[in-house]
């Protein structure tokens, strides 16, 4: 008896396995990476988010290499501080997990309308910050095309509740309506578009 309950508690292992590794990824699913903290590993500091874009080439995407497979701003790097990068999932620390959180709430872009978002954003997301442009902002817009700071399920959850404005990307102040600068009113003018 013995032996048959060690059997069915490998099996139930070896099949529980085998569901955590075989989720499928679909081009613009969030992915979450719980990042712990350093004094209670057994407690989400905060979650680091990035956009899964698939490997191989994509259509639109020229300039990604055919090994990665997602898109998410990086934290500070010395020199240039931060930027919106594809990269590896397998590089980043945390383990990957599908979470489209949003999605009973509000409308899925296209994969086309995600795409040109990317290709306006690819190192060209201005300096990452903590509260105003992190990687649950990008990831968030690149998805629903409106900017999302929860950190469902982390300790970092606490600090959502500040609700700052967030930095604009340069996509949103191309939207009809935008204000537009000084400058730009004036060149407008010049060519008798104002």
């Amino acid at each position: 008896m013995k032996m048959r309950a060690m059997w069915v508690k490998v099996f139930l292992n070896t099949f529980a396995l085998q569901l955590t590794l075989s989720v499928q990824y679909e081009f613009g699913d969030l992915i979450a990476f719980d990042r712990k903290s350093p004094f209670k590993q057994d407690v989400t500091a905060y979650i680091h988010w990035a956009v899964y874009v698939g490997k191989g080439k994509i259509e639109g995407l020229e300039w990604k290499k055919p090994d990665e497979d997602i898109f998410h701003i990086t934290g500070y790097v010395p020199p240039k501080g931060s930027d919106c990068i594809f990269d590896k999932m397998s590089d980043v620390s945390g383990e990957p997990r599908k979470f489209n959180y949003l999605d009973q709430k509000l409308k899925v872009r296209s994969k086309e309308e995600m795409i040109q978002v990317i290709r306006e954003l690819h190192k060209n997301c201005g300096y990452w910050d903590p509260l105003m442009n992190n990687c649950e902002h990008l990831v968030t817009y690149i998805r629903y095309g409106e900017k999302h700071f929860e950190q469902i399920g982390a300790q970092a959850a606490s600090l959502c509740k500040l609700k700052l404005p967030t930095f604009k990307y340069p996509v949103e102040k191309k939207k009809k309506g935008a204000k537009r600068s000084l400058s730009s009113h004036l060149e407008n003018c010049k060519s008798g578009q104002c």
